[in-house]
């Protein structure tokens, strides 16, 4: 059996996936983000995100996005990271 494609996969699913992503990517310059310590909702970990990627001025560093085969290689920044996962600005 194939793997669902992801417009098909719940949208809160998406989003817990992507916020993992955003978390372990921002893993790598020591920020160990508390971002799913507790009981939390998708506002909560925004925020936590958010705060982590600002006050450690990472807004403009590139987030490494994996190649995609058949698909040329994308590079974005912390900032449109954030605001591709939430539709919201940093």
């Amino acid at each position: 059996m194939s793997a669902q494609p992801q417009r098909d996969v719940d949208p809160n699913l998406r989003l817990l996936n992507g916020e993992l992503w955003l978390a372990r990517r921002l893993s790598r310059f020591g920020v160990l983000v508390g971002t799913f310590e507790g009981i939390t909702d998708s506002a909560e970990r925004k925020e936590r995100l958010r705060h982590e990627i600002k006050s450690r001025g990472l807004e403009l560093v590139i987030v490494d996005i994996p190649a995609v085969p058949g698909k040329k290689r994308a590079t974005i920044n912390y900032r449109q990271a954030f605001e591709r996962l939430y539709g919201d600005a940093l």
